[in-house]
Parts: structure tokens; sequence; C-alpha cells
């Protein structure tokens, strides 16, 4: 695995979190893995830590910015 998007990894569980607002770590994995073929299993590793961050802040669940960036780069 070269690299990661760790971006759109974090906006995809955030979707999926949103529409599934009572959805567990195994349904959220098991749904979003398959889209890293190989790496699978590697990324339900990944996925379940950002799952956790939105559950630990889920003020962020609102936003669309990745964690820690401004929505807009004006706002600092």
């Amino acid at each position: 695995m070269d690299r990661i998007d760790l971006d759109a990894a974090r906006e995809k569980v955030r979707i999926w979190m949103t529409a599934h607002p009572d959805g567990t770590p195994d349904q959220m994995t098991d749904d979003l893995k398959g889209e890293y073929h190989e790496f699978a299993d590697d990324m339900a590793i990944v996925l379940r830590g950002l799952m956790a961050r939105f559950q630990n802040h889920p003020e962020e669940l609102a936003s669309t910015a990745p964690a820690g960036r401004p929505a807009c780069p004006d706002q600092r």
C-alpha cells in the first residue's frame, strides 16, 4: 500500500456514520473496507480509528472539513 487518502477515508466514515447513527464499528467496516480491495483488512483498522475519532468528537460529524482543518481557507 503506497498511500492512503485519509481525508477521503475520513469523509467516507463521516458519511456512513451520519446515515447510520446507531451503526456499529463492525457494520461500518463491513460496508466500507471492501472499497480498499487487497488491503481491506488493514483498512478496517484505519476505518475503526476514524470512527472512534468521530465518536469522541461528535461535533465533527456535521462538518465536511477534515479534523483539525478549517472548512474554508479563510477560517483560522
